[in-house]
């Protein structure tokens, strides 16, 4: 037989991070004193060379073979990737019923993403002999093009052939996750943990699907099994310190953030999480020297340096954040927290209609984002233009975002000076909602919209109790203690709040650190 160096006449250049294929179904890989270790049927990449050997792994997961693994051949009795199709073709018209061939060219093809023809070719392979992995192979195929109705066909086929697959479960939850039918996926995720319970990927893709229904326990309890099963599943740490930042626990958040760092150093990604986490916490300093970091390990990622603007904002360094919400849109012209952040550099300085232009411009790129209606409802209200203001506020409210501030509406319906869009009855219902169902931790300002919700109710005795629990709050500053403090005195003279400005300035803080 001729060398395969020969036919294909390859240069002697490096064959490391090549895919390349055995030439005959049943080749064995060897150690370095060639003794036959595992059988080698399909593709693999090399990760090493000493001529005329190479080592290759195998990273394909199935039942039958769990695990990776890696041999020695001689590149003489390989195939590199650029010349299998060329080689299967032969054996297919040597042997047209030969199962190995059609899918050996099916892989090929795929591996130079002709998906078209590899669906042809594993379509030969599913006639000559119909096993559920060509068909799970097909439906990979097909997701590659995008005819969805045909992968989950093949997808549903799998799993009446062997309904109790982890793998084929699992695959074709992936499929419902990615098409957003989230409850299908937990269901065939479910169903296969229960098959294969040490599943990390499995619990992993499990744990993402409870955060996009917002159940962020059970989230917490997959996104921990799976670091239990692999102590370095980065994906996962980095999905738990989310998920803890969400539940406002910041230090554990920062632990797993550490464990990003230590695992994989180079990353700005452990960087940036723990950035946020200490963002969301307040402590804007550190976050700052966080973000830091994780831009010198990727210049020009305009998601962190715009997280690094919104924490020069909240530190009131105007300058600082002007110029990464600059740089950030010189990079990605239309990014919607770049204009937002804009927008409260404007508005913090008074200049409300310029700051509008900006929220108009953020929501152009997003209409979505719910926080952005709510801060352009501010500025409308501070000019005085009520009736864009409630309707900013209401679309905030009406947009399905986890942070819609149902105390914002609630305190232009109860302070309006303007009686014509006041609706007390409905500022009270809101407020309390706020203070007991909001998904934004309660703190002072919330005890001061319901006071000044009970108090355009004229009940100044409910008002001058919240208002007096708002001033007992650990959460409020001195600056703004003194502005509360004028407010309750009107309650004592049996007078309503008519003054947006004193709440509205908090009102844009914490919306910000959305």
């Amino acid at each position: 037989m001729a060398k395969l160096t020969d036919i294909f006449h390859y240069e002697d250049d490096t064959w490391i991070g090549r895919i390349v294929f055995p030439p005959t179904p049943q080749f064995h890989l060897r150690d370095r004193r060639e003794n036959t270790l595992k059988e080698f049927s399909f593709e693999a990449v090399v990760i090493s060379e000493d001529s005329p050997w190479v080592q290759v792994q195998h990273n394909e997961w199935s039942d039958d073979y769990p695990d990776v693994y890696r041999g020695y051949a001689k590149k003489e009795e390989l195939i590199r990737i650029e010349d299998a199709v060329a080689y299967f073709s032969q054996i297919i018209e040597e042997s047209p019923e030969s199962r190995w061939g059609w899918l050996s060219r099916s892989i090929a093809w795929a591996i130079q993403e002709e998906f078209k023809a590899a669906i042809s070719d594993i379509s030969e392979v599913i006639r000559l002999e119909p096993l559920p992995q060509s068909y799970s192979m097909r439906a990979k195929y097909y997701i590659r093009i995008r005819d969805f109705h045909r992968a989950l066909e093949d997808l549903h086929k799998i799993i009446e052939l062997e309904p109790g697959n982890a793998q084929f479960l699992f695959q074709r939850g992936e499929y419902w996750y990615e098409q957003l039918e989230t409850e299908k996926a937990i269901k065939d995720f479910t169903q296969a943990i229960e098959s294969a319970p040490l599943y990390p990927k499995c619990l992993f893709l499990r744990g993402q699907a409870w955060t996009r229904l917002r159940d962020h326990q059970k989230a917490l309890e997959d996104f921990t099994e799976t670091i239990r099963l692999d102590p370095e599943f980065i994906e996962a740490y980095r999905s738990r310190a989310a998920t803890w930042s969400i539940l406002q626990e910041y230090e554990k958040a920062i632990e797993d953030c550490n464990t990003m760092i230590r695992l994989n150093p180079e990353s700005y990604d452990g960087y940036f999480m723990r950035g946020y986490a200490r963002h969301v916490s307040k402590n804007f300093e550190l976050a700052i020297k966080d973000y830091n970091e994780a831009i010198l390990r990727y210049a020009d990622n305009f998601y962190l340096i715009v997280h690094r603007g919104m924490a020069y904002l909240l530190m009131e360094n105007y300058s600082k954040a002007r110029e990464d919400f600059n740089k950030v849109l010189q990079l990605a012209p239309g990014d919607v927290m770049a204009y937002r952040g804009l927008g409260a550099i404007f508005a913090v300085q008074g200049e409300h209609h310029k700051a509008i232009e900006s929220y108009s411009r953020s929501i152009k790129y997003s209409r979505k984002i719910s926080v952005t209606y709510g801060m352009r409802g501010c500025s409308y209200t501070l000019l005085g233009d009520y009736e864009k203001a409630l309707t900013d506020f209401e679309t905030c409210r009406k947009l399905d975002n986890p942070y819609v501030l149902p105390r914002d509406l609630a305190y232009f319906l109860a302070v309006c000076p303007d009686e014509h869009y006041r609706d007390t009855p409905r500022a009270l219902e809101l407020a309390e909602e706020a203070k007991t169902k909001g998904r934004l931790k309660a703190d002072w300002s919330f005890d001061a919209t319901l006071a000044a919700a009970h108090a355009s109710n004229h009940d100044f005795e409910q008002a001058i109790h919240f208002q007096e629990l708002c001033l007992k709050d650990p959460t409020i500053s001195e600056k703004h203690k003194t502005a509360q403090a004028s407010v309750i005195l009107l309650y004592q003279k049996g007078q309503p709040l008519r003054d947006f400005g004193i709440l509205y300035h908090h009102i844009l803080d914490t919306t910000l650190n959305t």
